[in-house]
């Protein structure tokens, strides 16, 4: 399967779950990258998609598009962090210079925020809803 297949397979998946509002919309928004677009299972448990891309500072970002974890396989946060390390050692491995995880699919969960806080992350954006849009 391409890196597009198998985000499609996942995407549906975290539509039927969380009843994303333009699921083309989502996929499309993740289409754009389909050139560079780089995705990791671990035992079929989930999906973690990624691109690699420069930042303005000359640096090189590895930017997670998509993490979905399968409804039935979610209470570990042991299978979270596998995710996470993975995560962390595909970037070492390209020299990134960091990561960057966000709720690309408009799904803002604060406890994985806290999560992601205990093992070193920050949050490092502001953002406002506009245009009734809100923020999730």
């Amino acid at each position: 399967m391409t890196p597009k297949e198998v985000v499609d397979y996942w995407l549906e998946l975290a539509h039927q779950e969380l009843g994303l509002v333009d699921l083309q919309k989502s996929k499309e928004s993740v289409y754009q990258y389909a050139h560079i677009l780089e995705t990791f299972s671990i035992d079929d448990t989930g999906i973690f998609a990624y691109v690699i891309v420069p930042d303005m500072r000359g640096g090189v970002i590895f930017a997670e598009m998509l993490f979905y974890i399968r409804k039935e396989n979610r209470g570990s946060i042991k299978l979270v962090k596998k995710y996470i390390d993975e995560a962390e050692r595909l970037a070492k491995e390209k020299n990134c210079n960091s990561i960057k995880i966000g709720s690309n699919i408009g799904h803002k969960d604060e406890i994985f925020i806290k999560m992601l806080q205990r093992w070193g992350y920050h949050t490092d954006t502001v953002s406002k809803g506009i245009n009734n849009g809100g923020i999730h």
